[in-house]
């Protein structure tokens, strides 16, 4: 407690005597500071404004509302600073206030953290709301929001919200019913401090809870745990302190059936999805959650993980997700993936070739230590080089990508060039070859048909032949491989079910997605005509002539749609 000093001096000869008042000031009675000491709500509004003038005439009104943060005390100078403002800072108030006020804010070791609670329990009293000892916890429920300042909600909110783990510790041990309970959006305060990255409070917070009160979850955020929440800042440490405290978190699905590690694996930050996924037990990731995952993991491109997974759990390439796709049909959608669906101009193909990455399967063996050293001999080069060229770290980066990709695609193959026929259809290998036929995919068209020269025959009742996917799509690229494959073949026989030959298909108009590559109407339409062309010099003279379901001609079907 902070004594009055009342200084009184007697001089006596050359003597100088002091006398100390160690007394608090009596109720209502003024000091230095103030006129008259905080007593009682009705006097709070005029005794804040001359407190706040005498604090601001000291330099001290950044270290009451916290605009003048407690330092980190390993800057012991900054902190002894800190320190010896905040103790001015708390004297004054604690000496401009009566006993009965004094008494409530006697443990307080912040001014912030005082000045803040004698607004608490002083701006919300009026002739309806009466003065009380201590606010119930249904104050959490009667409003958060970062505006309402009469509740507990919405002081231990803003407390966390401003990362003020003093303040917190302070409302929490006044009222520890506070440290579970739910505000009106149905989070607790370790929900807010995770989603605000507040580490310090989240691991003071995780130290006073239970197992069983970490297990709360959000129920208008899908029924998330804190654990989930954690994802969203990427801050790994939050995810370590929460693990560390209750294991079983790792296993807790929201209200979608997703582990938090399904979450990390589409939140784009890697290092929590690195975490999470080395601490969450396998079990839990050899069905729809480790597919899911999978899937993620081709879907946001990241490759190097998603070849992890494969090598961990190969049974996954047969479970679908909800999203009724494997990760094998993924791939086959992004053609840039692959260096076939790359655009590259003249000199960055150029160095796109001289760059030298090991592949992710490299033999680190001590047999082949002197690759290796040669290998980061180059890493280091062409890290030196990309701080010096422009545009040099994405071409890098796109290469590494493709290594990747080109490394799990042929994992993948490995393994499906083993399937029978009920694992072929679980692991949508038909699908992939048909989908690598529309858009273009060339490296995942070439190793399906690699691992089973059968599936170049492939015929779908709705679109026909993977010829006419190829034709249809305009996909030059996988045309050409096609002919190539089957060099003998009559195409004049390949009909879908409206007669459509090749050429028919060929005479629609193309996607719009690949037409607008093109501009302009005429350009368009040029391209059109050439592509018509190529495949009527393929197709024998009989399925120039012949007709389709409506009776047109090849030619005909082009006349109309162009």
């Amino acid at each position: 407690i902070s004594p009055a000093h009342h200084l009184s001096s007697q001089k006596t000869g050359t003597h100088l005597f002091l006398s100390l008042d160690l007394s608090l000031p009596r109720m209502g009675s003024p000091n230095t500071i103030v006129p008259e000491v905080l007593t009682e709500p009705k006097i709070y509004a005029r005794w804040k404004i001359l407190m706040m003038n005498y604090l601001l005439g000291e330099e001290l009104w950044d270290i009451v509302v916290g605009t003048e943060p407690k330092p980190d005390e390993a800057n012991q100078e900054a902190f002894r600073i800190w320190r010896k403002k905040n103790g001015k800072a708390l004297h004054a108030i604690q000496m401009s206030c009566g006993p009965k006020v004094f008494s409530s804010i006697s443990e307080i070791e912040t001014a912030k953290c005082a000045w803040d609670h004698l607004a608490f329990i002083n701006q919300s009293v009026t002739p309806e709301n009466p003065p009380q000892a201590s606010e119930p916890i249904s104050a959490f429920s009667q409003g958060q929001s970062k505006d309402d300042h009469g509740s507990l909600g919405s002081l231990i909110y803003k407390a966390v919200v401003d990362g003020d783990l003093e303040r917190t510790k302070y409302l929490l041990r006044i009222h520890p019913e506070g440290l579970s309970a739910r505000l009106s959006m149905g989070e607790t305060i370790l929900h807010i401090a995770v989603l605000h990255d507040q580490v310090q409070l989240v691991e003071e917070l995780v130290k006073l809870m239970s197992k069983e009160e970490l297990e709360a979850v959000v129920p208008y955020r899908g029924g998330a745990t804190a654990l989930h929440l954690a994802v969203f800042g990427g801050v790994v440490k939050i995810a370590e302190v929460i693990v560390n405290k209750n294991p079983n978190l790792l296993c807790i699905k929201n209200q979608s059936g997703y582990l938090p590690v399904n979450y990390a694996s589409v939140s784009g930050h890697k290092d929590m999805l690195r975490y999470l996924y080395s601490v969450t037990p396998d079990e839990e990731l050899t069905s729809h959650q480790g597919a899911s995952m999978f899937t993620d993991a081709v879907l946001t491109q990241n490759y190097e993980f998603a070849l992890d997974i494969h090598r961990r759990f190969p049974q996954l390439i047969t479970v679908h997700t909800d999203r009724e796709a494997t990760a094998l049909e993924n791939l086959a959608t992004i053609p840039s993936a692959f260096p076939s669906g790359v655009h590259l101009r003249f000199w960055q193909r150029w160095i796109y070739n001289c760059i030298y990455l090991q592949p992710t399967s490299a033999d680190n063996s001590e047999k082949d230590l002197p690759r290796r050293v040669a290998f980061r001999f180059k890493e280091q080069a062409w890290s030196a080089l990309i701080l010096l060229v422009p545009g040099l770290k994405q071409i890098r980066d796109s290469k590494l990508k493709h290594i990747q990709a080109l490394e799990l695609l042929k994992s993948m193959s490995n393994q499906i060039s083993t399937f029978d026929s009920s694992q072929i259809a679980a692991s949508g290998v038909i699908n992939a070859v048909i989908l690598a036929s529309q858009f273009g995919t060339v490296e995942v068209f070439v190793e399906m048909v690699k691992a089973n020269p059968s599936w170049l025959w492939i015929y779908t009742s709705e679109n026909g032949s993977i010829f006419h996917h190829a034709v249809a799509y305009r996909q030059e690229k996988i045309w050409n491989l096609i002919y190539e494959f089957g060099a003998n073949t009559d195409f004049g026989v390949f009909v879908d079910l409206d007669w459509n030959t090749l050429l028919h298909t060929a005479g629609k108009l193309a996607p719009a997605n690949r037409l607008n590559k093109i501009s302009g109407a005429a350009m368009q339409m040029q391209w059109e005509l050439q592509w018509f062309k190529e495949v009527e010099m393929m197709v024998p003279l009989g399925a120039k002539r012949r007709m389709n379901r409506t009776g047109q001609t090849a030619r005909e079907l082009f006349t109309e749609e162009h």
